[in-house]
């Protein structure tokens, strides 16, 4: 599809459009607040700020913000509540990045009312060889992206219920943000083998749902055999967070 194509393509499903892009930006505003909730655990809140966002990737933020409050929360009758947000707050990303590095199409005989097909570009890069991009495509439409956004405001207030109690510890004054109840985090895309992109030929749909239903044990022993080359950047991470640590009890 011509880049101009993708344009017109937006134009012509504004709702998916729409929707797309206020999860995307929306993850911003969690970040901050749980960036807020590290700030309560140090004496110094301005040095939790300044080393939180000198933090490059939203995974390593996430990880060393939980380093810093797991030991923190612990004795504040919040760690239940907490565990549950930070779990979500996972999937989030997962969804946010998703839609923030891949590419659209959508069924070119219709244009409009189907959804649209995207794909995260990072997806058949992780493959030993090759780069099938036509097997990574994978469908969103408006129910689903509509329950994707309600479940990032779930996540925004419970962020800001931890917000205010880490901020409001010892205290009797009413938190006046209610914890919300736990909810399952919806699906990051439509089922791949009841939504196959319509531009495949018939050789390539059949691999694309030989590839859709294939065991998820099998793409986990996968991912786990790429594992390796990552301890490294564990192992700085973990440099960061103990670096991190030090500078805000020293603080």
């Amino acid at each position: 599809m011509p880049i101009g194509k993708a344009f017109d393509l937006f134009d012509d499903n504004p709702e998916e459009a729409s929707l797309a892009g206020r999860i995307i930006l929306t993850y911003g505003q969690m970040e901050f607040l749980l960036a807020g909730c590290v700030s309560h655990t140090t004496p110094d809140p301005t040095s939790a700020f300044r080393i939180f966002y000198r933090i490059i990737g939203e995974t390593a933020r996430i990880e060393i913000a939980d380093a810093l409050i797991q030991p923190w929360v612990q004795d504040k009758e919040l760690a239940g509540h907490y565990g549950l947000v930070i779990g979500a707050l996972r999937e989030c990303v997962q969804i946010r990045n998703q839609f923030a590095h891949c590419g659209w199409r959508t069924d070119e005989a219709t244009h409009t009312g189907t959804g649209l097909f995207f794909v995260n570009f990072s997806d058949p890069a992780e493959a030993p060889l090759g780069f099938k991009l036509n097997m990574a495509w994978r469908h969103i439409d408006v129910p689903l992206l509509i329950e994707q956004l309600d479940y990032f405001g779930y996540v925004i207030a419970g962020l800001l219920y931890l917000s205010r109690a880490f901020g409001w510890t010892g205290t009797k004054e009413p938190n006046p943000f209610p914890a919300p109840k736990a909810r399952r985090p919806p699906r990051r895309y439509n089922s791949p083998d009841l939504h196959i992109p319509p531009w495949l030929d018939e050789d390539q749909k059949r691999q694309y749902l030989e590839l859709a239903g294939a065991p998820k044990s099998a793409s986990h022993s996968r991912k786990s055999k790429s594992k390796p080359p990552q301890v490294s950047k564990r192992q700085r991470r973990q440099q960061r967070i103990a670096q991190a640590t030090k500078k805000m009890k020293t603080s």
